[in-house]
């Protein structure tokens, strides 16, 4: 297995120790991935029967592609993106006024009048 990254993708991988179902001393932290080419609520009922063919008692709840894992994972940043994005915006926006207020103030108004 790689590195294993519980809370997201951005944050640091964290160690990992792999047991055996029987061990587990709590189910509620148990999940199991399957990698298929479909949508995976096309197999659920399929990995529902596996599944309870070892425990009945186990629920399954929360099918999500990994595309939507991902994603999710990678949308809790956004906020700051977005904020940075508006920062550089605003930098941008008083920037190009402050030229362009300069260059009114630079121009001679005598000369303006004589050309006009």
């Amino acid at each position: 297995m790689g590195d294993v990254r519980h809370d997201g993708l951005r944050d640091e991988p964290t160690l990992e120790l792999y047991r055996p179902y029987q061990q587990q001393s709590s189910m509620a932290a148990l999940m199991l991935a399957v990698r298929i080419d479909t949508d995976p609520t096309t197999l659920m009922n399929a990995v529902r029967a596996a599944v309870w063919t070892v425990d009945k008692n186990v629920p399954i709840s929360g099918v999500r592609s990994m595309r939507d894992m991902v994603s999710a994972s990678l949308s809790q940043s956004r906020p700051v993106t977005y904020a940075m994005l508006a920062g550089v915006v605003l930098v941008a926006t008083t920037l190009a006024t402050a030229v362009c207020a300069f260059r009114a103030a630079a121009i001679d108004p005598s000369r303006a009048l004589r050309e006009g």
